[in-house]
């Protein structure tokens, strides 16, 4: 018995470690996703800054035909 209980509390010892490993892992990946987002919403905004650029820019009447 003296055995069994000593094996559960080395098993309980093991899984609290990798719990707390995991967890580290998972707030890491947080943290990556967030930069990840936030460089995602930059770019976007870049983007639609030169979009909006370009078609200002753009005029009709000074483009050449398609044949040119």
């Amino acid at each position: 018995m003296e055995q069994r209980i000593e094996r559960l509390e080395e098993l309980v010892t093991y899984l609290e470690e990798t719990l707390r490993v995991l967890n580290d892992v998972v707030v890491e990946q947080a943290n990556q996703l967030d930069r990840i987002t936030k460089h995602i919403h930059q770019f976007s905004s870049e983007l639609r800054d030169v979009r909006d650029q370009l078609t200002e820019k753009r005029n009709p009447d000074e483009e050449r035909p398609p044949h040119y």
